[in-house]
């Protein structure tokens, strides 16, 4: 019993130090972290998702872009489901709980309550029911 506790303690310890995240990091030196998730089921099958994704060292630049898009691209996403996701390149204007805690798509989707949101939207992507993708540069501006 004493080794399982100590067992215990060192495995709290090492998770303490080492931390936990959410982030991806890329070979541009972006780093993506997920702040707001909304997931429900629609009328036709499948879900609908939004997810609010912060950017870190974000700068204009080919393959930032291309690593952004490829994030998008690689949510989950099934036929008849809908998702949109959202970055921004300032962690403190990244929506989180409005988002996690909406009650529909589009309480979702309502950055309006943050003053000032729309300049540090980068890039939105989106994967519709029908299959089709769009991705799109500043999307809110």
């Amino acid at each position: 019993m004493k080794k399982v506790i100590i067992a215990l303690v060192l495995f709290a310890l090492i998770i303490t130090f080492t931390g936990c995240s959410s982030s991806t990091s890329t070979s541009s030196g972006i780093t993506f972290e997920e702040l707001g998730y909304f997931k429900k089921p629609n009328d036709i099958g499948g879900y609908i998702r939004v997810k609010t994704i912060y950017v870190s060292n974000f700068r204009d630049d080919p393959q930032v872009w291309q690593e952004i898009e490829s994030y998008g691209k690689r949510e989950m996403w099934e036929k008849g489901g809908f998702t949109c996701v959202f970055f921004f390149n300032d962690r403190n204007y990244t929506p989180t709980d409005g988002v996690t805690l909406a009650k529909d798509f589009d309480e979702a989707t309502k950055f309006s309550d943050i003053p000032g949101v729309e300049q540090y939207c980068v890039a939105g992507y989106w994967h519709h029911p029908n299959g089709e993708e769009t991705f799109t540069k500043y999307p809110l501006r």
